[in-house]
């Protein structure tokens, strides 16, 4: 779509068709090509459509990955944020998690 100013930095706005006919939004911060925001529709448990737009932040590398560590989101004016405290990569997981209880 073009570049435009989010957070006070440049980013590049695209929109993006899915396989459904969905359309969505994504902001990729120009300097970094790091997801900035992210704009998009889906129906909630009701059948209603609503709006989500979520912006990403506080990107680290774990090992050798980028991962954002934060995240804030609305959808019909009600506001949530997200902090992820760790991430591990390529850990061993005990196979008993995956047993059915």
């Amino acid at each position: 779509v073009g570049t435009e100013d989010v957070g006070g930095k440049p980013a590049h706005h695209l929109e993006l068709t899915l396989a459904n006919g969905d359309v969505e939004h994504r902001w990729l911060d120009a300097t970094t090509f790091l997801d900035t925001q992210r704009k998009f529709t889906f129906k909630d448990k009701d059948g209603a459509q609503k709006t989500k737009l979520v912006r990403y932040s506080d990107w680290r590398d774990v090992s050798g990955l980028k991962f954002n560590f934060a995240s804030e989101g609305e959808v019909d004016g009600k506001q949530h944020r997200t902090t992820i405290t760790a991430i591990e990569v390529d850990t061993a997981i005990d196979p008993g998690k995956f047993t059915a209880p």
